[in-house]
């Protein structure tokens, strides 16, 4: 069924295919409508249809334009039902091409490096089918503006890989018979996923520039809400300074609850006016395109690499060839010992172990480039141990690298690697479906845990403040990732870890925890093993100066928070993440925000730092980590006594005593 062409174009198609009699006329079409289409449509039997307002003032035509119900009715029906079929291009008559004009064109149309192209043998006639994916996209601008559009892409049906856009245009304007040809079977889901990708690819970039157009209406109404919320605080402020004693802890309170309401209006309006998409898939369709299979080797020296080309009429040129190692379409390099692209032969190939799946993989990072002064023989007293834990061999697992375009029907991504009982091959998934919200600035703080360290992390650099946690200077450089079997600890909590690659950096490790069975499932992230090596930088003897030495790189000011933080809480970010790191420091601020949610004291927030309250919430993470860091010690870091220290941790322990599972 066509889906061009003007409304009435499209209702007369549907109508014929619903059994009814149509004759197009200079005014529109008119038709006679079988009995169950009247029925269901309330219409008369016979009926005609115009897009021009005086036809059907005048003749009594129906006047159809976009947004009529007919339309719609009858387009959710097409939806509803799908369009699935076969079809054929015919092949062009005359005999096919000689070897030498095959042999010419494949010189012409095909680069290699360190070799020479040959046709080793007689040309086959076949098929190359194609997979037609065609999807409604429906586009979210806010909470009451929305917009649905057409898209359709075209692969390969055996590998997924997209087609040239010369040919989809042949494709499209070509005399497609439906037929079946010998050798057509259904897609592979490889084939339909990938389709899927490159049509959900195409959303991003629309809810990109959409984003662009709505962030100035987004920046508006954010300032008339911190205006609004800003004279309220200014009014409950002027009370309070000439409030009397029994009034004071009232419009406290009453400051306290504003604030929060404040930061929930921001972040709804934020949420309303990010555009969204999702997508309804509708056409599948299989269509065989006359090609010809074309045996040929690429010759270097005396060493002979084959691959098979295969040659389409309806172009006059040959597809393009893929790597036999990675499958992309890329350059090919005649090696020594193997043919490859160029990204494939520029590092020699080799075997790597994945890690075992009884036992977690060692999450390690990797050794700065500069390396540190010999480690100094412990001081007495100090058990040796035999193997230092940060050079613990690192099982690296098999390298993968998905590209880094999101795999689900829905713009507000929430990653679903973990549904149900995990699975060991599923840490890849759930990892790819992280990182890639993370690329496309999808993740939202509700896919996480409520008070988890994610769900603060999101709260306070939004959808990248993964990517500051693990040390990623530019998102966009993101080109891939790896990950281990996912492992499940006694507490049901699901892990991988691996390296996020990106371009122009190192690879970064990672590790990624979440609960399975939920939607909002995200736990933390972290650049190193906080439970390994957080011990190690607490110790105040000579090794641990040397664990702190070597990673000093991690032990920076945090960036900015995209929110406002209150005094006592931007102190404890900063004085955290010098001292073990931003991922240290996130889990001090969720534990921070349980605190100020359930203490029903008047100072659970003020306008001035409390050292003494970020201390003793530092104290409470890091026993929970056996970091053993002292209240004195804590007290001279955040410059204040240490009673006070010592009597915040008094009322504060009772309050997170049975909070457990949330990583901190």
């Amino acid at each position: 069924m066509s889906t061009a062409g003007s409304g009435i174009d499209f209702f007369v198609d549907y109508a014929e295919a619903e059994g009814a009699l149509a004759e197009r006329v200079p005014e529109g079409a008119l038709l006679v409508l079988p009995e169950p289409m009247r029925t269901a449509l309330h219409l008369p039997e016979e009926l005609g249809l115009t897009e021009d307002p005086e036809t059907a003032r005048e003749d009594e035509f129906l006047l159809v334009t976009a947004g009529h119900p007919l339309l719609m009715t009858a387009a959710g029906t097409v939806l509803a039902r799908g369009d699935v079929g076969c079809s054929s291009l015919p092949r062009p008559p005359g005999l096919p091409p000689t070897p030498s004009a095959l042999v010419d064109k494949a010189r012409e149309q095909i680069q290699t490096d360190h070799g020479r192209i040959d046709v080793a043998g007689t040309p086959q006639a076949t098929h190359l089918v194609v997979l037609r994916v065609g999807a409604l996209l429906t586009y979210s601008v806010s909470i009451d503006e929305r917009v649905q559009e057409l898209e359709e892409v075209w692969v390969v049906a055996d590998s997924g890989r997209a087609i040239p856009a010369e040919l989809c245009e042949r494709l499209r304007a070509g005399a497609l018979e439906p037929r079946v040809e010998a050798g057509m079977t259904a897609p592979n889901g490889h084939a339909v996923a990938q389709a899927h990708d490159l049509l959900c690819a195409r959303a991003r970039r629309r809810v990109e520039e959409l984003s662009r157009q709505t962030s100035t209406r987004l920046r508006g109404q954010l300032d008339v809400l911190d205006d609004y919320y800003g004279r309220v605080l200014s009014s409950i402020d002027e009370r309070l300074g000439r409030a009397g004693s029994d009034r004071v802890t009232m419009l406290t309170e009453q400051a306290d609850a504003t604030r929060r309401e404040w930061t929930r209006r921001r972040s709804e309006v934020a949420d309303d006016l990010t555009p969204t998409f999702e997508v309804q898939p509708f056409r599948l369709h299989l269509v065989a395109v006359p090609a010809y299979s074309v045996p040929a080797v690429i010759r270097r020296g005396a060493r002979v690499h084959p691959v098979s080309l295969h040659y389409l009429p309806v172009l006059s040129s040959y597809l393009p060839p893929t790597c036999p190692s990675c499958g992309a379409e890329a350059i090919l390099v005649a090696g020594k010992d193997r043919l490859g692209c160029r990204s494939c032969m520029a590092a020699p190939l080799q075997t790597v172990p994945a890690p075992a799946t009884n036992q977690p993989a060692d999450r390690t990072p990797r050794e700065p480039e500069a390396k540190p002064a010999p480690s100094p023989p412990p001081p007495s007293g100090t058990p040796t141990p035999s193997t230092s834990p940060l050079s613990t061999s690192r099982s690296r697992p098999t390298p993968a690298r998905p590209a880094l375009a999101p795999k689900r029907a829905s713009g507000r991504v929430t990653p679903k690697g973990s549904a149900g009982r995990p699975k060991a091959q599923s840490g890849i998934r759930m990892a790819s479906s992280f990182w890639e919200s993370v690329h496309s600035r999808e993740l939202r703080p509700r896919d996480a845990v409520l008070h988890s360290p994610m769900r603060t992390l999101l709260r306070l650099y939004g959808a990248l403040g993964p990517t500051y946690v693990v040390g990623v200077a530019d998102p966009e450089g993101m080109t891939g990732l790896t990950a281990t079997a996912v492992v499940v600890g006694p507490d049901g909590t699901c892990t991988t870890n691996g390296e996020v690659q990106c371009a122009g950096e190192g690879d970064r490790p990672y590790a990624l925890f979440w609960r399975s069975g939920s939607r909002s499932n995200l736990l933390e992230v972290e650049a190193f093993p906080l439970e390994e090596l957080g011990p190690l930088l607490a110790r105040r003897d000579e090794w641990g100066k040397v664990y702190r030495q070597r990673w000093r790189h991690w032990m920076t000011p945090p960036p900015k928070p995209i929110i406002e933080l209150d005094p006592t809480a931007a102190l404890l970010l900063k004085r955290a993440a010098q001292f073990a790191g931003l991922g240290y420091a996130i889990r001090c601020l969720a534990a921070w925000e349980y605190v100020t949610e359930r203490d029903d004291r008047a100072d659970s927030a003020t306008e001035r730092p409390d050292p003494s309250r970020a201390a003793a919430i530092e104290s409470i993470v890091s026993k929970r980590l056996d970091m053993r860091i002292t209240v004195p010690a804590l007290a001279a870091r955040y410059e204040c006594p240490v009673e006070s220290v010592r009597r915040h941790l008094k009322s504060l322990t009772p309050v997170v005593r049975d909070c457990t599972g949330l990583r901190w």
